[in-house]
């Protein structure tokens, strides 16, 4: 598995905000018990936010020590639909306006169907007005239309990353690029806690993206495992037309002659996983998270040869770390 750190030539919010909009990480493992006994009464002994932002610097190192580990792969195709458990400003949300300010770093694959991730640093926001309204990197921007009981649904945008030929010259060459796409949409979400379904359907909407419609499903449980920790975790499924799935996987007669790739012409595209998360209160204002999101590639589009070739996987992850501050209103 091969890891890059260079920055995309041309940015936006796209995968990446799909990942965030995600699960995080069951954090196992961690060898406590290999630390010395005066190391465990100094952290005994420390004040109680020392020791809280310890806990932060813990969620922290193993976030990054999964995203070091060799072959734990890249992200889910290009743009997924994932949920942390709800943050604290969607929590104060429900009380009025809330706003959440951080940053949030991903490794992320470095274009759909990559065997290789790239680290992304992003600021991270989340404004919400009680469960009525919504804009944040992670779960886009939309409005609850209609509330009945642990049912909403209303409109919803996203805007999806450019793939960017030059961004992996040996990958990506003659495919051609892929601009930023604007989706538009619809959400259906029923929760009824610890419970939640959710289902987007998308459509690309300017010149110069995927063109596509793209369909995200998923469910999640969610809890606490002490006052300050919380997680969620839960089933996903996404789905595209023809025209989304070529644009990404697909290779046409002339990107052939380009590329030395097949021609290569998907009918569809499918991908199946997991996502989960890792949320810690460090005090009442700020909190981190750690997740993880976890696809497989299937149907037509595991079998293209862009996915095949010697760059690809059918394989995706994504896997983060956020710190954010909540601000009250």
């Amino acid at each position: 598995m091969r890891i890059s750190l260079r920055t995309p030539r041309r940015s936006g919010v796209g995968d990446a905000a799909d990942a965030m909009a995600a699960a995080g990480t069951a954090l196992r493992g961690t060898g406590a018990s290999s630390i010395a006994p005066s190391a465990r009464r100094a952290a005994a002994d420390a004040p109680p936010l020392l020791r809280r932002l310890g806990a932060a610097v813990a969620v922290a190192a193993l976030a990054g020590l999964a995203a070091a580990k060799p072959g734990a792969a890249q992200m889910a195709a290009p743009g997924t639909g994932l949920a942390l458990p709800e943050s604290e400003a969607a929590a104060a949300g429900r009380r009025g306006w809330s706003l959440s300010l951080g940053v949030v770093t991903l490794a992320q694959p470095e274009f759909p169907g990559s065997d290789s991730l790239r680290v992304l640093p992003l600021p991270d926001f989340d404004l919400r007005y009680g469960d009525i309204a919504f804009l944040s990197l992670r779960d886009g921007a939309g409005l609850a239309l209609l509330r009945w009981g642990g049912l909403s649904f209303g409109p919803i945008a996203r805007l999806r990353f450019p793939r960017d030929q030059d961004s992996n010259a040996k990958a990506l060459h003659g495919l051609g690029d892929v601009d930023a796409t604007l989706e538009l949409g619809g959400f259906l979400r029923y929760e009824a806690r610890p419970f939640r379904l959710f289902a987007e359907l998308r459509q690309g909407v300017n010149g110069g993206g995927h063109g596509g419609l793209v369909l995200d499903l998923g469910a999640d449980w969610s809890g606490r495992l002490a006052p300050s920790w919380a997680f969620s975790v839960g089933p996903r499924a996404s789905f595209g037309n023809a025209r989304f799935a070529r644009a990404y996987f697909g290779v046409s007669e002339s990107q052939a002659l380009r590329s030395g790739y097949a021609a290569f012409s998907p009918g569809g595209y499918a991908s199946l996983g997991a996502a989960g998360s890792l949320q810690y209160r460090v005090t009442e204002r700020w909190t981190a998270a750690a997740f993880l999101d976890l696809r497989w590639l299937v149907g037509e589009v595991a079998d293209s040869p862009i996915v095949r070739g010697p760059y690809g996987s059918d394989f995706q992850a994504t896997i983060g770390l956020a710190i954010s501050y909540r601000f009250g209103f």
